[in-house]
């Protein structure tokens, strides 16, 4: 069962990228070579080999196949099983196609499994698949291979008192029907996340954490904690500024579509006015920024860490993505955008199979290019020893900066003075949030939510025409200053309210 590919065809394999989990290769390599790779698969996160794709002269990649080569099944099976210690698990599939002569040919695809334990050639050297190159390790990396590959044994460690009921059966079928798996049970004995003995299945650790109801019943800081801080530090006791903390539970799909959700809901959008004169909305923070950190986390952390959750504290300027445990196998802060490797590799497997992990070894890159794009500051990533955090900062200095350039130099003040006083501090709070909801509008008049609607209405009202109302329903709406009260003097037709009628 192939994992990159649910049906491999020539087409795929000339267009994908070679990098973490995919490489070529021409029916004339070296067999020593060719295990050395999958030995650097093995290690990493598995993958899959073509052998008969080639570049051509000019860099093309084209089907070169192997007809014309002598290649033995031997070469492929028997080799690499006896120049890799121990013997690592691959499997083999031949593909019919015509190659770049538009003569009958086939290629050979090799996937090979990740593996829990490190592994070497037979003269004791150890590789790792890092991008798209195959590294050769040094005495200290082999060191820290090896260490992390035994806590990958973690996430196999058996558990008790646990049975079919305790399943989320919507969600894994929908993972069955997904890779055109059978059964249930084939596809969680083939996946490693359970045992079968005299009929009964035996769920591990991976198992539990991707497919139970409740995961927390056997480990219980397998969840995700959000906290909204309140300013741009983190305070306690008496003077402690959480204004929301939520705990999201279930299995790692559904801690991952809640947290999908709430974000949703409470990140914020901005709508400015460009140069062309027209209302540009824009997200606090892209959301493949946030959305990868958070499936990073989910997959990589590290579950041994007893009493850890993940966390996410949200605070006025950025957003910390906090995960247990420090930098998976090789990852340093200073190589994080070329190095990859699985602290879990089954739980990673399946993440990737089900959509989760789009992106495998790439996703840090494109974190960076997204927040470059958004003209925000690259991601920070740190490893504190005992966790590691991804922080992503937002542009507030540079708003609030403009934000009070706006107050003070752009305001029409015979318009503004013109206001009763209440729909000045409205009118005051919006230009320096740049934006104003019901429920802010009722903290800073004191009044109640019937008295704000009303509020709002009457100055977004085609008779004041003083806010912009931004949204049709739900939790997102929100009002904009109207470009009427940018330094112009107020139209003719707009009748300004003089007396205090409503509040």
């Amino acid at each position: 069962m192939f994992q990159l590919f649910e049906k491999p065809t020539i087409k795929k394999l000339l267009s994908v990228k070679e990098g973490q989990t995919f490489d070529c290769k021409k029916a004339q390599i070296d067999k020593t070579d060719l295990s050395n790779l999958m030995i650097g698969f093995a290690n990493a996160d598995g993958g899959i080999i073509a052998i008969g794709i080639e570049e051509s002269n000019n860099k093309n990649r084209i089907v070169g196949g192997i007809q014309n080569y002598s290649i033995k099944e031997e070469r492929f099976l028997g080799f690499p099983s006896q120049w890799i210690i121990p013997p690592i698990k691959f499997s083999t599939k031949e593909i019919a196609c015509k190659n770049h002569q538009n003569k009958n040919d086939k290629i050979i695809l090799i996937e090979v499994e990740p593996s829990d334990i490190a592994h070497a050639n037979r003269k004791d050297e150890m590789y790792l698949r890092m991008g798209d190159k195959n590294i050769k390790l040094n005495f200290e990396q082999r060191q820290l291979l090896v260490h992390d590959k035994g806590m990958t044994h973690y996430e196999l460690s058996k558990v008790k008192n646990i049975t079919t009921q305790d399943l989320n059966e919507k969600l894994i079928k929908k993972y069955t029907n997904q890779i055109q798996c059978s059964s249930i049970n084939q596809l969680l004995t083939g996946r490693n996340l359970a045992t079968l003995k005299n009929g009964e299945l035996s769920l591990n650790l991976a198992g539990i954490l991707l497919f139970a109801k409740q995961p927390e019943k056997w480990l219980d800081y397998a969840r995700i904690r959000f906290l909204r801080y309140e300013g741009l530090t983190e305070k306690t006791g008496e003077r402690i500024n959480i204004t929301k903390d939520i705990k999201i539970f279930g299995p790692l799909p559904i801690q991952i579509r809640k947290t999908e959700e709430l974000l949703n809901s409470i990140l914020r959008e901005f709508t400015t006015l460009n140069k062309e004169g027209k209302f540009v909305t824009t997200p606090e923070y892209p959301k493949f920024a946030w959305y990868e950190a958070i499936v990073n986390a989910v997959v990589h952390r590290g579950y041994d860490r007893g009493g850890a959750d993940i966390q996410i504290k949200m605070f006025d300027d950025r957003l910390e993505i906090i995960s247990p445990g420090r930098f998976p196998g090789l990852v340093r802060e200073e190589n994080i955008r070329d190095v990859h490797f699985s602290r879990n590799p089954k739980i990673a497997r399946v993440m990737t199979e089900m959509g989760f992990v789009r992106e495998l070894g790439e996703g840090v890159n494109r974190m960076i290019e997204e927040m470059k794009k958004a003209n925000l500051p690259e991601p920070s990533f740190k490893d504190y020893g005992d966790m590691v955090t991804i922080t992503l900062q937002n542009k507030i200095q540079s708003r609030k900066l403009h934000e009070v350039h706006m107050t003070e130099k752009q305001l029409n003040k015979t318009l503004l003075e013109s206001l009763i006083p209440a729909h000045q501090k409205i009118v005051l709070y919006t230009a320096e949030n740049k934006r104003i909801t019901t429920r802010e509008c009722r903290e800073i008049l004191g009044k109640s939510r019937e008295t704000a609607v009303l509020a709002l209405r009457k100055l977004s009202s085609t008779e004041m025409q003083i806010l912009i109302k931004i949204g049709k329903s739900g939790p997102k709406i929100h009002y904009i200053l109207h470009p009427r009260i940018y330094n112009e003097k107020p139209d003719s037709n707009i009748k300004v309210q003089q007396q205090e009628t409503l509040l």
